[in-house]
């Protein structure tokens, strides 16, 4: 079985890349990127289980860059969207998705950027067999 994280990680990248918006997903800030592109990281995971179902509850942040601010602003809409509507694969139910911060800055030499901080809580979808 797959875990919590990368299950939550692919269909959130698969998601992001549907619309089409961005450049390019990375997991780490890329040395050259065409604008827009966001940034994804997984930061902390805890134990989210109940009864027989293994669970988690995932720390993330999601970080959009972009040169123009007005089409930083669009995609943020855009992308608050779609962050709550999308599956995390066959082995894990997306429970929820809460957007805990957003935060808007710019690089005073370059770029725009906005950072979603969320929490993700995921259950397995079968019941283990050990209690």
């Amino acid at each position: 079985m797959m875990s919590a994280t990368i299950a939550l990680q692919e269909a959130l990248v698969a998601k992001l890349n549907n619309g089409g918006q961005l450049s390019g997903i990375y997991h780490d800030a890329p040395a050259r990127a065409q604008y827009p592109y966001a940034v994804l990281n997984c930061s902390d995971e805890r134990d989210w289980s109940c009864k027989q179902r293994q669970g988690r509850e995932i720390a993330l942040q999601l970080v959009l860059w972009d040169e123009w601010p007005s089409r930083l602003l669009t995609l943020e809409n855009l992308i608050e969207v779609e962050l709550g509507s999308f599956e995390a694969g066959a082995d894990w139910h997306l429970s929820t998705m809460v957007l805990t911060g957003k935060r808007r800055s710019r690089d005073p030499g370059g770029p725009w950027s906005c950072m979603f901080e969320l929490r993700a809580r995921l259950i397995e979808t079968t019941v283990s067999s050990a209690a």
